[in-house]
């Protein structure tokens, strides 16, 4: 992924999560957190990372999404189909309690 120039602590992304690849995943500040900017339209239920359920994780709707909003902003044209696929993979195989 394309993410961990900008999202740590001293990297400029706006966000507060923290995606160095020698985080733990509890520490990265993603899973069943509410995000910060826009929800696109998922409302309440909205996280950045939704365990179990990909179709309300803030991050995936942004990889997948065209126009504002989107990340990676620059470095890719349209998102990998095969990359999109394992995340949302990835996120399904997670219990909603996991952290």
């Amino acid at each position: 992924a394309n993410c961990a120039h900008c999202h740590v602590e001293a990297g400029g992304g706006n966000a507060n999560m923290e995606l160095e690849w020698h985080r733990a995943l509890v520490d990265t500040r993603t899973i069943d957190i509410e995000p910060v900017h826009t929800r696109f339209g998922l409302g309440p239920s909205a996280r950045i990372i939704s365990p179990g359920y990909p179709a309300n994780s803030v991050m995936l709707r942004r990889i997948i999404s065209p126009g504002p909003g989107r990340m990676p902003p620059i470095g890719a044209v349209s998102p990998d189909p095969r990359w999109i696929q394992l995340f949302s993979q990835w996120i399904s195989a997670m219990k909603p309690a996991d952290k």
